[in-house]
């Protein structure tokens, strides 16, 4: 179970989410804005802090998943 909670999270980070924002538009629009200002600091940690707050919530809801599962089968 631990393996496909990983799996399902690495998913999530490599793929487009809702179909709209992925990581790399996320990261050439970064760059983009990085380079305008030579600033890169600040998008490419914003970007970093996105994909964290939708990476944190995933993994805990595996993490959730995976003891209730363990309960249930009395482990």
């Amino acid at each position: 179970m631990p393996g496909l909670g990983n799996y399902l999270v690495g998913i999530l980070k490599d793929t487009p989410m809702l179909s709209v924002i992925g990581v790399m538009e996320l990261m050439h629009t970064a760059n983009a804005l990085g380079s305008e200002n030579y600033r890169y600091l600040e998008p490419f940690t914003l970007v970093g802090l996105i994909f964290l707050l939708i990476s944190l919530p995933t993994a805990g809801l595996v993490r959730m998943f995976e003891r209730r599962l363990r309960l249930r089968l009395g482990l």
